[in-house]
């Protein structure tokens, strides 16, 4: 397969120098390098080689169709890299690649906004981008600042400090405080990430051992209280999702999931299906295997937050009800930075992100973390099957979009049978805009508050 783009005339990055194709050859070459393994595009091992038959035009050449490769360039695949600031540092040194200035202070891009300013840990000032390909922005400059406690967060806001909240720092409980308190402002919503319990399937760290019988799993999916999670969280603006799948509505969503295995709350047929795998309450009301012994807990590990820890409590509360010992741990963000540390975990963990039907395959073995790997890769669960390479490989060669309903159906179908994820809820996402501000638009998916920011514009 072959596709072909070609660049705007007056193209250029920040400093002013052209945008070419060899910038996109340059960046295939450093995405794909395994070398590099924070910047390693997924995906792309079904890319054949970028050419750039003149300055304006790229042709990426694949080993076989490939629904997804009309995103190489973006920032789902592989980000546009420029070849004359970085080549020579990635040439020269790989190792010392991810720490230059151009990734922070010295950034330069292609977008409507350039890096004038970057105090880390404090602000970002950006300035309008005279030569940005869809006409320049409305608005001159933009300040960004990083405030990690959501108080003084929430009082710049009402002090008209702060006119738009970025990213989902503050919960939907403090938004909507801030909705009722602000006649100055509006609270906006979209559906956007997915809340996840990723169980680990790897033999070598999974306890008790009876979390890898996917019978037990669907015991505890059966004891969550999903529909409370939501009402307390959520404030019932969402529902129990029954699939990972976020960004899909309508008739065509209703097929794919026409086969999924639904796990409403039902409490007694999760005790049903424990004891049918051997296990009797012991005298402290926790199940125990026929040796009398006590089942090892089950473990549920978040990041501190506020959403996440009320998902993890309810979550244990529930399986503590029903018989099954369980453990909670709120890991600091710092130490979750460590690979090894999250990935040789012993129960759940919870993680939000996006889940549309651009990642319906997460459970790929090569994206497997391990020690020969670094640790690093997107298979949270550690878990892989013949049946689901099979039909990830014809998802993503099928370039029908009705074709593709039933594989997606067979995948779902799979998931929600042997449960390498429990899916929570579908997040409701809170933007905070002044009133000031026009055209911003909340979005959820792939999106950010910013995707359209040369358009925004002020009263």
């Amino acid at each position: 397969m072959e596709m072909t783009w070609t660049i705007r005339p007056g193209a250029h990055w920040h400093d002013g120098t052209p945008f070419t194709a060899s910038d996109a050859v340059f960046t295939a070459r450093v995405v794909r390098d395994s070398a590099l393994p924070n910047l390693l595009a997924r995906n792309l091992e079904l890319l054949d080689r970028v050419e750039a038959p003149d300055e304006r035009t790229i042709v990426a050449r694949w080993h076989q169709p490939f629904i997804d490769a009309n995103r190489l360039f973006t920032n789902e695949l592989a980000p546009p890299l420029p070849r004359h600031l970085l080549e020579q540092a990635y040439t020269e040194n790989k190792e010392s690649f991810l720490n230059l200035p151009y990734w922070a202070e010295g950034y330069a891009g292609t977008g409507p906004f350039r890096v004038r300013e970057l105090a880390r840990g404090s602000h970002v000032i950006l300035d309008a981008f005279d030569g940005y390909a869809l006409g320049r922005p409305k608005i001159d400059v933009l300040e960004i600042r990083f405030i990690s406690d959501n108080n003084p967060l929430m009082a710049g806001i009402l002090a008209g400090e702060v006119e738009l909240t970025l990213g989902d720092g503050l919960s939907l409980e403090q938004s909507i405080q801030l909705r009722d308190r602000w006649p100055d402002g509006r609270m906006v919503t979209a559906f956007s990430s997915m809340q996840v319990l990723y169980p680990n399937l790897n033999p070598a760290y999974a306890s008790p051992g009876v979390l890898l019988d996917a019978r037990f799993r669907q015991a505890l999916l059966y004891a969550m209280d999903r529909q409370q999670i939501v009402d307390t969280v959520m404030h019932g603006l969402t529902t129990p999702s029954l699939t990972v799948l976020t960004g899909i509505e309508g008739s065509q969503f209703r097929e794919m999931e026409a086969e999924v295995v639904r796990y409403d709350h039902d409490p007694r047929r999760a005790a049903q299906m424990i004891e049918g795998l051997g296990y009797t309450k012991g005298p402290d009301g926790f199940y125990q295997d026929a040796a009398a012994q006590r089942l090892s807990p089950v473990e549920v590990r978040t990041t501190a937050s506020d959403e996440s820890e009320k998902i993890m409590f309810a979550t244990v509360d529930g399986w503590q009800r029903l018989g099954v010992s369980s453990d909670v741990n709120v890991v600091p963000r710092a130490r979750n930075q460590d690979r090894e540390y999250r990935h040789t975990r012993t129960g759940f963990i919870i993680v939000g992100g996006q889940h549309g039907l651009d990642s319906i395959a997460p459970f790929r073995t090569n994206v497997i973390p391990s020690a020969a790997n670094n640790w690093v890769g997107g298979n949270n669960a550690q878990y892989s099957h013949p049946e689901l390479e099979t039909l990830y490989d014809r998802y993503f060669s099928t370039m029908s979009e009705r074709e593709r309903i039933p594989v997606v159906n067979q995948v779902l179908r799979h998931y929600s049978t042997y449960l390498p994820y429990f899916p929570v809820f579908k997040r409701v996402e809170a933007t905070m805009v002044s009133n000031r501000l026009l055209n911003v638009h909340a979005s959820g998916s792939w999106a950010t508050q910013a995707w359209n920011a040369h358009e925004w514009d002020v009263r």
